[in-house]
């Protein structure tokens, strides 16, 4: 095995590619958080004093489990 000379490509880019990827992946989950935030918007706004105490535990339950699978990754 010999070392890589300075015109020898090391990298081909792969981990580019990646991110590339992952920030496409990133933005298209960011949308669709969007538009269910603004779906959610509006039934919230239709609900009374009780369902909302329901709704906002469902919603920080909902959040934890994923900001834990965020974690875990």
């Amino acid at each position: 095995m010999h070392s890589p000379k300075f015109s020898e490509p090391v990298n081909q880019g792969g981990d580019i590619d990646e991110f590339a990827f992952t920030f496409k992946v990133n933005i298209r989950i960011g949308a669709i958080a969007l538009i269910i935030a603004g779906a959610l918007t509006g039934i919230y706004s239709q609900l009374n004093d009780k369902q909302r105490e329901v709704a906002n535990f469902g919603t920080t339950a909902l959040g934890v489990c994923i900001a834990g699978a965020s974690a875990v990754q």
